[in-house]
């Protein structure tokens, strides 16, 4: 009985069926940095800096715009979810957020970084990838207006540190996205569906580059459909190194993962 469950085992953990080709043509991206489990906050300057350290090519972040027009790089809807203050990224200037500290991490040094000061301080910026999940969430102005503006303070980032082509642009906002490609021609656009169905018509019809979806809600058929429409696909809550091994299975271009450590010894 133990030599079976042992066989079993070691049959689950044998990956020698996937090629080195394969390995190498999926880019390992850190989720918000580290990930959800780690010491460091999402999105955090620290945790971003360490995922990139790691050797990986690139990560997931989340993009929020204040007030005033600055990029904040946060995940939550409300502040008081992470933080001491109360409201929303948009209600707020840079100024009166930018000495915000996180809470609840095991790290109490980590503050809110924007995408100026971010960048700044990543050494050979050039050579990663940067994909900005854009959190949406106006107040006080119409849709088209925020849209604009959110817009052009993209545009100012990308053009200032060149990323242009380092980057994927993700939204669940169709008009959003659309928006953008006109404005920044040499990103990629990457539609955030629910569901593979919707995410691969949507894509197909208003010839975005990509979708991002849940691992759990794509199977490896679907991700080569997804590849002969000349979509590519980036995958999402990919918490565990198991995870990580069942992303890899299903031969994504992208993946972004909560284990970014595992990941990049996984890529190898």
């Amino acid at each position: 009985m133990l030599s079976t469950v042992l066989l079993f085992l070691m049959a689950c953990n044998d990956r020698s069926h996937i090629s080195s080709a394969t390995l190498k043509s999926i880019g390992g991206l850190g989720h918000g940095g580290m990930g959800i489990s780690s010491s460091y906050p999402l999105n955090s300057a620290e945790g971003i800096k360490k995922c990139l350290e790691l050797g990986l090519d690139g990560t997931e972040l989340d993009v929020q715009m204040t007030s005033d027009s600055v990029l904040v790089a946060f995940h939550d809807v409300d502040l008081a979810d992470v933080t001491k203050l109360e409201g929303r990224i948009h209600e707020k200037t840079w100024k009166e957020l930018k000495s915000t500290a996180y809470q609840g991490s095991l790290r109490g040094d980590c503050f809110l970084v924007s995408l100026d000061d971010l960048f700044g301080c990543i050494a050979n910026v050039n050579q990663f990838y940067y994909t900005f999940d854009c959190k949406l969430h106006p107040l006080g102005l119409s849709n088209e207006v925020y849209q604009s503006q959110f817009i052009a303070a993209l545009k100012r980032i990308l053009e200032k540190y060149q990323l242009g082509e380092r980057i994927a642009i993700e939204s669940q906002d169709v008009g959003f996205l659309t928006a953008c490609k006109r404005e920044i021609a040499q990103s990629m656009y990457y539609y955030y569906p629910s569901s593979f169905s919707d995410g691969y018509q949507t894509a197909v019809s208003q010839d975005f580059d990509g979708i991002t979806i849940a691992s759990a809600n794509i199977t490896k058929d679907e991700v080569a459909q997804a590849h002969q429409a000349g979509l590519k696909v980036a995958l999402w809550n990919v918490k565990t190194g198991s995870d990580n091994w069942n992303a890899i299975e299903k031969q994504p271009d992208f993946i972004q993962s909560d284990d970014p450590r595992h990941l990049k010894n996984a890529l190898k």
